[in-house]
């Protein structure tokens, strides 16, 4: 038996072929040098489709451009912080994130990680995993996310 529903909704969720000029003319790479410094060949953020795609933040000072490892609080502010920064010059900001990941070294931080996290998402969270994963340099935590641009 076939679900009526199901079958319009998937032909409804067909479109039309995009464009390879399309695509590559909806690519913009946003970075600063005000930003925190990127730890290897990779943007900042790209913009492209209507969204923001900011790569994963480390506890990096952007006026010193040097690591500020702390406890798992401080460094996730830190990290929002920064992820704040590079929203907004890209158009857009925290308000209109879909998506967080966010990679802890240690699951034990996942309590203070959110304590810190709810300062800057208060409702109408965003879509979130949260993973353990082998960070490099010492850090406690690594964010990344996406989100659409301000209308």
């Amino acid at each position: 038996m076939i679900d009526e529903n199901l079958e319009v909704s998937q032909k409804s969720a067909q479109f039309p072929p995009y464009p390879a000029a399309a695509a590559a003319a909806d690519r913009r790479v946003v970075t600063s040098p005000s930003f925190p410094r990127v730890l290897g060949p990779y943007s900042h953020a790209v913009v492209a489709g209507g969204f923001v795609f900011v790569a994963g933040q480390a506890p990096i000072n952007p006026s010193t451009q040097g690591f500020e490892l702390g406890d798992i609080e401080s460094e996730t502010r830190l990290e929002l912080t920064n992820m704040s920064a590079i929203l907004e010059a890209a158009g857009s900001n925290l308000a209109s994130v879909v998506k967080v990941s966010i990679h802890l070294s240690s699951l034990d931080d996942f309590d203070g990680m959110n304590r810190a996290y709810m300062e800057f998402f208060q409702s109408d969270y965003p879509v979130r995993t949260t993973t353990q994963a082998v960070l490099r340099s010492g850090r406690k935590i690594e964010i990344d996310c996406i989100a659409r641009l301000k209308d």
